[in-house]
This record gives C-alpha cells, sequence and structure tokens, in this order.
C-alpha cells in the first residue's frame, strides 16, 4: 500500500493480545480523489494474503484527508500508531473532548447492543464470539472511564481470563462456556451502563425529565428506553447465555436522549422515537459545551455523508468502521 498513489499513511491502532484470536486494526489515510481507488486495492491486497481474511476481521479503515480530523469524532482509535507516512496527520486525529466522547460512547454502545440481538439467530464461529466478548468489555471499559472510574483494568483482567478459560476447556464444553462468559459479560455491561446514566442525569438540568419510548426494528424486535427492572434485565442477559435469542431489549433513558441530539443528522435512519422525544427543547436547556458536542457531531455526520455522496456509493456507504450508525438502523 505503501507503493499505491495517493496513500499518505498508514497507522494501526488496537493491541493484539491474544494472538491467533484477536486481528489487525489498520488505517490508511489517503488524498480525496484516490478515495474509491485505494479502498478497492486494500481490500484486494487482503483477499491476495495467505489468511488475509482471518487477520483482519473487517476491512481496512481509509480515511480520505478531508476527514481525518472528523474521523476522530466517531471512533477511539485506541492505541493509535503510525506505520509509515506522514505523522502529522496523527496529531489531526487528537482526542475529542468529554461531551463529544460521551456521544460516541452512546453511539457505539447501541451499536453494539443491536450485534448482541442476532447473536442467537444462527451458528457462531468460536473465534468470533471471543472477539465480540472483547468488544463489550470495550464497551463497559468505555462507560467506566467516560464517567472517571479507574479502576477498570479489572474488565480486561476478566475478560483476559475468560477467553483463557474458553480455549484452554475441551472442545466438546466450549460452546457452554463461552455462553456463560457471555451472560456474564452482558451483566457486567448492565452494571456500567446503569453508571452511565446516573453520570449523564447529573449533566442535565434538574428541570429535565427523563425520557422514554420504544424503537421498532422489523416485525420482532424491540428496544424499550426508560427505567427497568434489573431482575428483568438480568434475566434477558442470563436468556441469551442459555441460547436464547434478545428480541426485546430495555435500555437506560440515556440512550434515547443521547441519540435524539443527534437525529436530525442521521434522519431519516434514525426515526422515533428519537425523533419524538422534544430534542430542541432538551438541547436548549443543556449547557453550552453539550450544545457545541450536539452541533459539532451532527456536523461530522453530514460531512461523512457530503462526502459518500460525492463517492460512487449511497449517502450511507461509508458508515460501518470507523464511522458507525447507530443500533445499525
Amino acid at each position: 500500500m505503501r507503493r499505491v498513489p495517493g496513500v499518505t499513511g498508514i497507522g494501526q491502532f488496537g493491541s493484539v493480545r491474544l494472538p491467533g484470536i484477536s486481528d489487525l486494526d489498520l488505517l490508511l489515510f489517503c488524498s480525496d480523489d484516490r478515495f474509491d481507488e485505494i479502498s478497492w486495492i486494500s481490500n484486494a491486497t487482503i483477499d491476495e494474503l495467505s489468511d488475509g481474511r482471518y487477520l483482519f476481521w473487517h476491512p481496512v479503515a481509509v480515511i480520505p484527508a478531508s476527514l481525518i480530523s472528523t474521523s476522530r469524532i466517531f471512533h477511539s482509535f485506541e492505541d493509535i500508531r503510525a506505520l509509515w507516512g506522514d505523522v502529522r496527520q496523527l496529531t489531526d486525529m487528537s482526542g475529542p473532548g468529554l461531551e463529544l466522547r460521551a456521544l460516541n460512547v452512546i453511539v457505539w454502545n447501541s451499536y453494539f447492543w443491536r450485534v448482541m440481538m442476532y447473536i442467537g439467530r444462527g451458528p457462531q464461529g468460536l473465534r468470533k464470539l471471543l472477539l465480540l466478548l472483547s468488544n463489550i468489555t470495550q464497551s463497559v471499559v468505555n462507560d467506566l472511564r467516560l464517567i472517571g472510574e479507574t479502576d477498570f483494568q479489572c474488565e480486561w483482567r476478566w475478560r483476559d481470563s475468560a477467553r483463557a478459560a474458553v480455549l484452554a476447556a475441551p472442545s466438546a464444553e466450549r460452546s457452554g462456556l463461552i455462553r456463560r462468559f457471555f451472560g456474564e459479560a452482558l451483566e457486567r455491561w448492565y452494571v456500567a451502563d446503569r453508571k452511565l446514566d446516573r453520570w449523564w442525569q447529573s449533566q442535565q438540568p434538574p428541570s429535565l425529565s427523563r425520557a422514554s419510548g420504544v424503537l421498532e426494528i422489523g416485525r420482532r424486535d424491540r428496544i424499550v428506553f426508560g427505567e427497568w427492572g434489573e431482575s428483568w434485565h438480568r434475566f434477558l442477559c442470563r436468556a441469551l447465555a442459555y441460547g436464547g435469542v434478545l428480541s426485546w431489549l430495555e435500555l437506560p433513558s440515556v440512550y434515547l436522549e443521547g441519540l435524539s441530539l443527534l437525529q436530525s443528522a442521521y434522519a431519516p435512519r434514525l426515526g422515533a422515537p428519537f425523533s419524538c422525544c422534544d430534542a430542541k427543547r432538551r438541547e436548549l436547556k443543556l449547557a453550552g459545551v453539550w450544545q457545541d458536542a450536539a452541533r459539532d457531531y451532527r456536523g461530522g455526520v453530514e460531512q461523512v455523508r457530503a462526502f459518500a455522496r460525492s463517492t460512487h456509493g449511497g449517502e450511507w456507504s461509508l458508515f460501518g468502521d470507523p464511522f458507525c450508525l447507530p443500533f445499525i438502523l
């Protein structure tokens, strides 16, 4: 890829904590006018590599020059480092402020909660489940780090011990063991989400009431936002752990209230109930830093959509990784 005209830099993010299971996360910086071609070449190059699709679980993230600074709004790019090229481009990806990070956590969490609803709907390979277990742990850590908790290394230790236990178990026992750990991981996420919800509420004016609503996806999937019983949510987590299907999910109000601030940028993909909880009135009552963050995030979404329209794909064609759609709508 270094020899491909238009590629200006190559970076890596994430970590390979468990060789053979972990995947590689690479990103390419490129000129705007070569974006389509470089995206195609990067995918073709992976296909040509021995075990390329195993090493790269998802495509290389290709970032056009005009979206380098914007992309940092949408992705944490943990442990990002330069491999080749103009390292000054990484400076343009310096981390956003607290409020933007909060909105980003809400968007990515919503994405992975929707992924969890798919898990029981067909056979899943062991490696995929172990990677998703890591995604859940990352969501837990993101929650805790955002709200200022510093003792989140225990979450990574739990993840590492769970993966080690699964891999050390006899083949016949792995399926039941990974399902059990999935249930435990979702319960840990539930606890972290409750903390996130309380922190989010502390950032809102006392005069704002909590929002509630129901997101209907297709004919059978429902996500209910608002207060829920602890025992009910734990029942859902355990149902998934024992091979059930999550067609009904209950999430705290932070998801509805946070995403309602971004609804206009994701419209029409993000409609009811996010368009029905008086987001404009809610935003006007927020502190100025939150209003700025919501405006910047919406502007970033619109910028990505505009760039996508200028390429050969549709305006949503770039939303995947690193740009994310809430609840994969």
